[in-house]
């Protein structure tokens, strides 16, 4: 055993160190997780809504999709292609 006073110090000094060290980083790795946690459940929801948005336009396409097809006009509608390009 250490008969020193100096060596009882250094020992103290050096598990205080150690004992600190390891708090900080169970409490770094703990934070860590829970805000990967939270960003995956933030990901993950923001996936249901594009994924629900998708699974409507599939279901009803005449409805939801309308406004992603080119509109044309009535009267170009009813004209041939090769007339168009003239």
């Amino acid at each position: 055993m250490l008969a020193s006073i100096r060596g009882r110090l250094m020992l103290l000094v050096f598990t205080s160190i150690a004992l600190v060290w390891g708090v900080a980083l169970v409490a770094s790795y703990r934070q860590a997780t829970h805000e990967v946690e939270v960003w995956e459940n933030a990901r993950l929801a923001e996936l249901a809504k594009m994924l629900a948005r998708v699974s409507v336009a599939v279901a009803s396409p005449s409805r939801s999709c309308s406004r992603l097809q080119p509109q044309r006009s009535p009267n170009r509608a009813d004209r041939p292609r090769s007339v168009d390009r003239m």
